[in-house]
């Protein structure tokens, strides 16, 4: 067992060892600038001494070896096949011998057993050779007949005794593997092919105990380590639960891990005001600040330092429950995937984010695996009939500097480069190209890959995941392959050669575990209220095409936008086992209706949730169920208590005393500007739509008024003349009109991109009006997220428009239109109960533009009382998504800061800080009685007004 203190004060990516039979010795971060391992983690098994546990056999595992050179190590498929192997991953090139020591070994004559994997039988493309003492030993390896991995007989070799050294060499640099190998006396010794029987003779030989270790009780079990399972970890805790986090990988974050690296994506990519807060939130902000990049496993490694109820099991598999009855798991069974030790890990409470539903499983949970039938949901996008096909997943891995990730990777040579088509790659269809993107997209991708490298949804990610993964293999090099030798524009690649190919998968679907509740298409496009909702979700829903890269209509089967849509609660329990919750990808939901909450922001609020809601059960002593039946309103306070949004869900804490004060401040902001300029202008956010077709936007208008001007933002890859048409409509939904009120054309400068002006002049002599630009290539106009009443975006020709009813383009008049807001920041907002702005409201107090720092907001209780904490919310521009924050301190972000209680008519500092760059922040600290609190913003980031969403105060 080890725990995440640990890395974080001596500075290495992940744990020190603490007990020989579960940790493992991992490499600080300066060896990272060495390059050895080419981009795969560098971590290792535990140090062990090869020796004859039993009398005339030596066990080595592949991970035994003392240096891996240019091999790597893998454990993803321990589970499958029964270790961690080595695996050669050199992009078609040989990589660097991997060498093993063993001293003392006796002198005699000894057989060599290998066990590997012949990849693709066919062709064989993985094999090495096996050298003892500086002799081959006559076998190429990966080269067997057998599908699956099995013994090769490496033939009888005389030892001379003393010191022994064996390489692996690796041959063809296509991804080679070896998991153990055996030096035994007994010549007519063979190895076990069994599975369960190669995992005893492993343990009996070299002396790895497989014994079950039995582990301390706890009450909430968290299986799985990504962005659910951590957030869900660190929620119990922080609630006082003592919590274990199992976790089958090294490192923390799953595919947001430094082993995968997706940047946290969200609801905010297509709304405003809508990234996902909580413990996400408070994470990537850490990660911004260290320079961490989009990485997310340093920045949980940070928090769970600091939870001295959380205890981290890293490089352990789930592989089996305890359970008592029929309906209640009572210990997760695991093994180690690097020693094979096994461990009894109790628990009360259990939550399943391990992606795959594994826990779920074992225990006997109702799931499904596949699609449903379109009838089941009334979904328009599912099939007719079911089947068991999933979403693909895709290779990554890290870049150099670890901070990101990458598909793989091409380098740009001085002269040409040929590349030697594999003879195993697949055949892709003549048309598969069509939808893929144009010439210089396509390029683009062919250096750098993209996330649409995707075996065909029929192979099997649950079941074999390594085949799957060998799959994704396959495809990379066919896609290679395709841009580099056969694509009609390869000349563009003429100098590129592929450097790099991950070995590591994210997974994006496989097992769903099903609640009392299954959350599907219709739900999320219609934003169905729920009384359970526990969070939201605006991602689109994003299914990718079944056939992978083999798809010939493009990369997906639906990319649907939808509205910010409520996620309920009953999606995160399961409906047959009474302890169990789920969070991430294995919660209730749909295969299209996945879609929206497979991505990191969603996956990460789930895992929260759960979190809380494993708490909350044992502390009101129920299950997850009856926390629904019972608590939901419980639940969902504790959940904004601790900065996590739920769309329609206010603050009604009866323990907060801000609630029931009367609020003051020293200035207040009015905006009256134009939504749609301050939208632009509050956020680099935002998509462009290219001129391709002409593109108008309809709205209201004050019939009689002089329009002077029209301000639009474009952007102009080349020089361009623009015209712009503005037309009068009859009607609140009228394009009919053929005649202009005005026609304006400008011309555009390559590279420009901002607002361009179209000067009117003209009176619009009706309520509503129109105006469209004609096609123009290489200019694109800035979409909106506003959907503001009168106004929708239309796209085609004249006489032949398509309407986008609830959606816009970006657009400013001259005058202030009919529908300019006044937007008033008053400081009653902090305590208005939503911690965001939205749409509807700003919800948020600013002080007044031309009041210089400091500002003060002042809260005055309702009556005298102790106060022992505040809660505060700062804006951190919740309209870019994590990964695309490239500021780590925005400029509206609260720096220095200052709370003050007023006790006995003084007033009393019972915090300052200094540098503050979380939207979250809590204050804890000696109770004292008082009848108000002050908050004194004394500066930003470099905004130049205060900005505060929430205040809150709780007593003793």
């Amino acid at each position: 067992m080890t725990n995440r203190r640990d890395f974080v004060k001596t500075g290495v990516l992940t744990v020190s060892l603490l007990n020989r039979d579960l940790a493992f010795s991992f490499v600080p971060d300066d060896f990272y600038d060495s390059g050895a391992y080419d981009n795969a983690i560098p971590f290792r098994k535990p140090a062990r001494t090869i020796r004859e546990v039993v009398p005339g056999f030596l066990w080595a595992d592949a991970a035994d070896f003392g240096s891996y050179g240019g091999w790597a190590l893998d454990t993803q498929h321990s589970g499958f096949m029964g270790s961690s192997y080595l695996i050669a991953h050199g992009a078609g090139t040989p990589v660097e011998d991997a060498g093993l020591t063993i001293p003392d070994v006796r002198p005699g004559r000894y057989r060599l057993w290998v066990r590997s994997r012949n990849w693709i039988p066919e062709h064989s493309p993985g094999r090495f050779a096996v050298r003892i003492n500086g002799q081959d030993s006559g076998i190429e390896y990966g080269a067997q007949g057998e599908k699956g991995w099995s013994w090769q007989d490496g033939g009888l070799h005389e030892l001379q005794g003393g010191t022994v050294e064996m390489t692996l060499r690796d041959l063809t640099g296509y991804y080679g593997r070896c998991s153990s190998i055996i030096l035994t006396r007994d010549t007519d010794y063979r190895p076990p092919a069994d599975l369960e029987a190669f995992r005893r003779e492993r343990a009996r030989l070299s002396g790895e105990s497989d014994q079950l270790q039995r582990r301390p009780e706890y009450d909430v079990v968290v299986v799985g380590a990504g962005t659910a399972g951590c957030c869900a970890a660190i929620a119990a805790a922080r609630l006082g639960m003592k919590t274990a986090l199992i976790s089958d990988r090294p490192v923390l974050g799953g595919n947001a891990s430094v082993e995968i690296g997706v940047p946290v994506q969200g609801a905010a990519s297509q709304h405003r005001f809508a990234r996902e807060s909580g413990i996400i939130e408070e994470a990537g902000r850490i990660g911004l600040v260290n320079e961490w990049g989009s990485i997310m496993s340093r920045p949980f490694a940070t928090l769970i330092e600091k939870e001295k109820n959380l205890e981290v099991y890293e490089d352990t598999r789930v592989e089996a429950v305890e359970k008592s009855g029929t309906k209640r798991i009572r210990a997760a069974l695991a093994r180690h995937t690097l020693t094979g030790g096994r461990s009894r890990i109790p628990g009360k409470m259990f939550i399943d984010t391990s992606g795959d539903g594994w826990l779920g499983y074992y225990a006997g949970a109702d799931h499904r695996v596949g699609r449903e039938p379109r009838s089941m949901y009334n979904e328009s996008y599912a099939p007719e009939r079911a089947d068991n096909i999933t979403m693909s997943g895709c290779l990554r891995g890290p870049r150099e500097e670890y901070k990101r990730c990458l598909f793989y990777r091409t380098v740009r040579e001085s002269s040409p480069q040929k590349f030697e088509t594999p003879p195993w790659i697949y055949r892709l269809p003549p048309d598969w190209i069509n939808r893929r993107g144009d010439d210089q997209r396509l390029e683009r991708v062919a250096w750098h890959g993209t996330w649409w490298l995707e075996h065909h949804g029929e192979v099997d990610d649950l079941w074999d995941p390594e085949y799957a993964r060998d799959a994704l293999l396959r495809i990379n090099f066919t896609f290679w392959d395709y841009m580099k030798n056969k694509w009609s524009e390869r000349s563009r690649l003429s100098k590129h050669r592929l450097d790099y190919v991950p070995f590591m998968v994210g997974k994006r679907e496989t097992r769903r575990l099903l609640g009392d509740y299954v959350l599907n298409q219709n739900d999320c496009e219609s934003a169905r209220p729920f009384e359970d909702a526990i969070g939201h979700t605006g991602w689109p829903l994003d299914v990718h095409a079944a056939e992978g890269l083999f798809s010939t209509t493009g990369p997906y089967d639906c990319a649907v936008k939808i509205p910010i849509a409520q996620i309920p609660y009953r999606t995160l329990y399961s409906r047959n086992i009474e302890n169990l919750l789920m969070a991430g990808r294995a919660m209730s939901v749909s295969h299209i209706a996945l879609g929206t909450v497979r991505v990191e922001g969603q996956t990460s609020i789930t895992g929260q949730a759960a979190g809380t809601a494993a708490a909350l059960a044992l502390h009101r002593r129920t299950t997850p169920r009856g926390v629904y039946r019972r608590h939901m309103d419980e639940l969902q306070q504790l959940l904004l208590k601790h900065d996590q949004y739920i769309p329609g869900v206010r603050n009604r804490d009866p323990e907060d005393l801000a609630l029931r004060a009367e609020v003051r401040a020293s200035s207040q902001f009015v905006d009256a500007s134009n939504p749609f300029r301050r939208e632009m202008e509050s956020s680099e956010r935002g998509r462009w739509f290219e001129l391709n077709m002409a593109r108008g936007v309809f709205f209201p208008w004050e019939a009689g008024r002089r329009l002077e001007r029209i301000s639009l933002p474009l952007e102009a890859k080349r020089d361009a003349e623009i015209t712009l048409h503005l037309r009068a409509a009859g009607s609140g939904n009228d394009l009919s009109s053929a005649t202009d009120v005005a026609t304006v054309t400008r011309r555009i400068s390559a590279g420009m991109k901002g607002w361009v002006d179209f000067p009117i002049d003209r009176e619009i002599p009706t309520a509503h009006a129109w105006m469209y630009l004609e096609t123009a290539e290489g200019v694109s106009w800035r979409h909106s997220s506003l959907n503001t009443e009168g106004v929708f975006r239309f796209y085609g020709r004249p006489g032949v428009w398509q309407k986008v009813q609830g959606d816009a383009m970006t657009f400013a008049l001259d005058p202030d239109p009919v529908f300019t807001e006044r937007r008033v920041y008053a400081p009653v907002n902090v305590i208005n109960g939503t911690a965001r702005p939205t749409e509807e409201a700003p919800n948020m107090w600013i002080s007044d533009a031309g009041e210089p720092l400091p500002q003060w907001i002042e809260l005055t209780l309702e009556r005298r009382a102790k106060v022992s904490s505040v809660h505060c919310v700062f804006d951190t521009d919740l309209s870019v998504t994590m990964g695309k924050q490239r500021d780590a301190h925005p400029d509206v972000c609260v720096r220095d800061y200052t709370i003050e209680c007023r006790t006995n008519g003084k007033w009393k500092n019972v915090a300052r800080i200094r540098g503050n760059y979380q939207r979250f922040r809590r204050h804890e600290f000696p109770a004292c009685v008082a009848d108000k609190v002050r908050l004194t913003v004394e500066s930003t980031h470099g905004a130049p007004q205060a900005r505060v969403m929430e205040i809150r105060v709780y007593g003793a």
